[in-house]
């Protein structure tokens, strides 16, 4: 299948996780990697860009952009500068040396072990003297070979940020050390570092690293699901291309740390967040991107992006989100684990214009899987990590139930008509991230075509702020017969129980004029009724598939009252699992 590119990326990814691997101060968290690519342009020849002709003389310099980015948010002004756009539209050749081939070798070879001892100076952060950010660089080397070149903006002073060897440690390999003495590189990425948790301790609160792949932490998580700049040819259209940030413009906020706190944490806030600009650089797409930072619970980040398309490009993916799925309870019994739980998002979310709100739980198998879900006027959408109850893990180490859900809100711009492309992939690894989740415009796009969209990023844990409405919290398929009881006809009937809960100061559930809407797309449903839950949570809808012999269906169901939605909707693909003879899914 055309996606599998898209699992050997996320099998580096998470090859990389490993290599990443350290506990982060104050919580225990993971650092962050991102995904290797394969490199889908040469950055140091100019490309016929079909935008040539708009530019007039040479490329903007970096301190040329970095001073009108300064000027830009001094005026108050949204949107990107006319600067950045030139050098997006059609970016120059790579500055820099390019590297000895042995220094370049000596890099790329970087082992596990190697590369997890190269360890960055904290004492060598960027802005340490004040303020409430601090930055860190990603060494390039292993799977990160691809350099980023990184600004610094305060005032009206531009500087680009020097690697050096004196910025890392390097733990038992004192020989690179040496050889990387006076050579012109660049970095792998950025870490980004924020009193979150406590006012005493630098946190990681976001991560930019790999290809266009950047993570967020809220106050509370460890990484888990990933964002991206940009996605192209990911479920179909030719090979599938990262393209990757290239270039980055870091703006140092003017304000200080507000000591005052916020909540029952004492972790700090910057109130004004932190500004990044950054140029992105593929084969069929370039572009120019702002990012607005926000720490806190949540972590918010606003992102504008300008898209200028190089060559035409049949899927384009705006605001994709990466995560890992590996099992859960509505998944067929197989993985030999001591733990219930091992995924980063539980489940996708949707909101459409008409207010409608729709959970689809994520799936492992059997087989990869593609789903186009149409939305009308689309809201946001996003991928969530419901379940936020250790004992349903039970991993001490991943802390599972401590990783962010991630919301796009959508705000404005060329997002056209189009639907949610939902990738599953099945795996029997919880190192490959295999889930992908983005919206498509209809129609892709053509070269010389343009497409601007911005959008806010959230971090939250099981429930979304917005989302008032019943929400679904479980998910359980299973036999129809009772145990002990043969199969009566040729195939096995299925029962799903779907619950819902409702958000905390909503009223009591009862079970007065309450009905429960179905759809199926194949198959028999029989036995549909609604019940309550103990304790009033909220309310149980249970009904019986009969499905037709071999043939999936698509599900849905919610709970109405008195012509109105009364719970979000619920939405699931069944397909009978070859692997099973009962059709255990």
């Amino acid at each position: 299948m055309k996606s599998r590119s898209t699992l050997l990326a996320a099998v580096l990814l998470a090859a990389l996780v490993l290599i990443g691997l350290r506990l982060i101060p104050g919580w225990g968290g993971f650092e962050p990697s991102a995904v290797v690519h394969e490199s889908t342009t040469n950055a140091s020849e100019p490309r016929n860009s079909p935008f040539a002709d708009a530019l007039q003389g040479p490329p903007p310099s970096p301190e040329a952009v970095g001073r009108e980015l300064a000027g830009w948010l001094a005026d108050g002004r949204e949107g990107l500068p006319p600067l950045l756009l030139d050098r997006a539209r059609t970016p120059p050749p790579a500055e820099g040396s390019a590297l000895a081939p042995a220094l370049e070798a000596a890099l790329g070879e970087l082992g596990y072990d190697d590369y997890r001892r190269i360890e960055y100076r904290r004492e060598a952060s960027l802005w340490r003297d004040g303020g409430p950010f601090r930055l860190q660089f990603f060494h390039p080397g292993s799977i990160h070979t691809d350099q980023v070149r990184i600004h610094a903006v305060e005032g009206d002073r531009v500087e680009r940020v020097r690697f050096t060897p004196e910025l890392y440690q390097y733990w038992g390999d004192e020989d690179l050390s040496a050889a990387l003495e006076g050579v012109d590189l660049d970095f792998a990425g950025l870490r980004i570092n924020h009193p979150l948790n406590h006012p005493e301790l630098w946190d990681e609160v976001a991560v930019f690293l790999g290809a266009s792949y950047f993570r967020l932490l809220g106050r509370g998580h460890v990484y888990g699901i990933s964002g991206r700049g940009v996605a192209v040819h990911t479920t179909r259209g030719g090979r599938e291309e990262f393209p990757g940030f290239r270039e980055f413009w870091v703006l140092r906020p003017d304000e200080g740390v507000n000591t005052g706190g916020s909540g029952d944490s004492g972790a700090l806030e910057a109130p004004s967040g932190l500004h990044l600009f950054a140029l992105l650089d593929g084969a069929s797409v370039t572009g120019a991107y702002r990012f607005h930072l926000i720490p806190g619970s949540p972590t918010t980040m606003e992102v504008d992006a300008h898209l200028f398309v190089q060559r035409p490009v049949e899927q384009l993916g705006l605001a994709p989100l990466t995560s890992m799925f590996l099992t859960g309870p509505a998944t067929a019994p197989g993985v030999d684990d001591f733990r219930p739980r091992i995924h980063d998002s539980d489940g996708l979310l949707t909101l459409s214009g008409e207010g409608e709100w729709v959970w689809r739980p994520l799936s492992n198998g059997p087989g990869d899987r593609v789903t186009s879900i149409p939305v009308t006027e689309p809201r946001g959408f996003g991928l969530a990590q419901r379940d936020r109850d250790f004992s349903n893990y039970l991993d001490l180490e991943a802390r599972y139930h401590d990783r962010p859900s991630l919301w796009v809100e959508m705000l404005e711009g060329d997002w056209g008509t189009g639907h949610v492309e939902l990738l599953e992939l099945e795996t029997d690894s919880e190192f490959a991230d295999n889930i992908v989740a983005f919206w498509e415009p209809e129609g892709g796009a053509g070269a010389g075509e343009e497409f601007r969209v911005r959008y806010r990023l959230h971090t939250f844990d099981g429930r979304l702020e917005a989302q008032h409405l019943p929400q679904v919290e479980e998910t359980r398929i299973g036999s129809a017969r009772l145990p002990g009881v043969a199969p009566s006809g040729e195939v096995d009937a299925r029962r799903f129980v779907v619950d819902f809960h409702r958000a905390d100061g909503e009223s009591p559930p009862d079970l007065e004029g309450v009905e429960v809407v179905y759809r199926a797309s194949s198959g028999q449903v029989s036995d549909v009724r609604a019940e309550l839950l103990p304790n009033g949570v909220g309310w149980r809808a249970t009904f019986v598939l009969t499905p037709d012999p071999g043939e999936p269906s698509e599900l849905g169901l919610f709970l109405r009252r008195g012509g109105e939605p009364l719970t979000e909707t619920w939405a699931y693909r069944w397909i009978p699992d070859p692997r099973d003879a009962s059709s255990d899914r």
